[in-house]
């Protein structure tokens, strides 16, 4: 188990513990199991606050006894690349011969693993579609952009991941202006009005 002190990895192992959980979600092996508990001092430690006839309820906004990884953002987007890539193989592999692995899931997924205690910036090649994807391990939106050779440039953070998904992914703007019209889905018809850069206005009362 996790108390055996035999080098199996538990909460105590802080980012590297993570690190773990998100490579177990993003490689298709087995059943993946999050565990998720409370802190502990020795093997034989039971949840703070108990009795011979009572546990407490687990409390996550008491993070001095428990721990509830399956709230970290490492894990709960990595949940929601593991969905997203269902069914694929692992493509695109790639690693330093040392602490940094990066891999891909068919087209629909890519993610890099930097277990070293430096950030490392590099390009990386992916089987994704062109687009613009958000980082799903971080909780600050970082987004990347792939282009249409399946190649994205990020830094890792120090013992940190990320990982791109098709799901998390808008195309590729095509130009460099955009517009957005917002209309009433109530409305029978709908006419846009325009002119592209100083050419003709379209004709009243538009297309």
């Amino acid at each position: 188990t996790e108390r055996d002190g035999h080098g199996t990895m538990n909460y105590q192992w802080g980012q590297k513990y993570l690190l773990g959980n998100v490579f177990m979600l993003a490689y298709p092996y087995g059943w993946p199991t999050v565990y998720s508990g409370y802190k502990f001092t020795d093997r034989d430690a039971g949840v703070p606050g108990s009795t011979a006839t009572r546990v407490p309820d687990a409390s996550c906004s008491n993070t001095a006894v428990w721990t509830c990884m399956q709230r970290k953002p490492e894990i709960t987007g990595m949940v929601k690349f593991r969905n997203a890539v269902t069914g694929t193989a692992v493509t695109n592999w790639w690693d330093d011969g040392s602490n940094h692995i990066a891999f891909g899931r068919g087209a629909k997924g890519y993610v890099t693993i930097n277990n070293s205690a430096s950030a490392v910036t590099r390009t990386y090649q992916t089987s994704l579609p062109a687009g613009e994807y958000t980082d799903l391990v971080s909780a600050t939106g970082a987004r990347y952009t792939v282009d249409s050779s399946g190649r994205f440039t990020a830094t890792v953070p120090q013992y940190g991941a990320l990982a791109l998904a098709v799901g998390s992914s808008t195309p590729v703007d095509p130009g460099t202006n955009r517009t957005t019209v917002f209309y009433r889905t109530s409305w029978s018809t709908t006419n846009i009005h325009y002119r592209v850069g100083s050419g003709a206005w379209t004709a009243a009362p538009g297309r």
